[in-house]
């Protein structure tokens, strides 16, 4: 709970952050993804990961895209000025995308993995912050925020994508900064120079659309 942070690599040039990562539908599920994290790593090549707990369907050579993986992707093709069509996007999911040494780290602020925020199957592991998701959210949550701040000044990523409207609180104690919605679109900004910080929909949000996600990708390719 206070290494794993996600996937990809520190130097990444790109960040998203969003609030869990879905999955760990079962206590079987958890152990298998507990054993298959070296736990020298921080951040796990996502590629290897899936493979070791036995999940073929995001990078496997016909990989389905991932719902909330494939709207993130459109951000960073179209910051690059690449392509964003569905199979363009399938094969940077596939290849590229999450992966030690490229171009995008994928973070969570919380940092077990869950269906749902309604389900918690964590209350019989006999670790009292688990006790109940309320009680583990207030023990984790502010050294994550804290943690992902200074990993934040020490790495300086070009950009920081925060994900999911209703962590807009905590997107902003990450930030130390408010963020503003940019006229005509569904995203807001955060004032200042350095790193740009977004604040986005969730990508399985109500009227998320891929172009929605594209002209975030626009705004940083213009910013960058």
């Amino acid at each position: 709970m206070r290494r794993f942070f996600g996937y990809g690599s520190w130097d990444a040039k790109l960040w998203f952050v969003g609030m869990e990562e879905g999955g760990g539908e079962s206590m079987d599920e958890i152990e298998r993804r507990l054993k298959s994290w070296d736990r020298r790593d921080d951040l796990a090549d996502l590629a290897q990961y899936q493979a070791a707990i036995g999940e073929m369907r995001w990078c496997s050579n016909r990989a389905t895209i991932q719902r909330t993986w494939g709207k993130l992707i459109h951000i960073a093709l179209t910051a690059k000025g690449q392509p964003a069509d569905t199979e363009s996007v399938r094969r940077y999911q596939r290849d590229r995308f999450g992966r030690h040494g490229g171009d995008e780290a994928v973070i969570e602020l919380l940092p077990l993995p869950s269906p749902s925020t309604s389900e918690w199957l964590y209350q019989s592991s006999g670790i009292p912050t688990l006790a109940s998701r309320k009680r583990y959210q207030d023990s984790i949550q502010p050294m994550r925020i804290s943690a992902i701040r200074e990993r934040i000044a020490k790495h300086r990523p070009e950009a920081v994508i925060f994900y999911g409207i209703g962590y807009k609180a905590q997107w902003e104690a990450i930030a130390r900064m408010k963020f503003v919605s940019v006229p005509g679109s569904r995203f807001a900004t955060s004032a200042g120079g350095g790193t740009a910080f977004v604040l986005s929909p969730h990508p399985v949000a109500k009227g998320a659309s891929n172009s929605a996600f594209d002209a975030i990708g626009l705004w940083l390719r213009e910013r960058t």
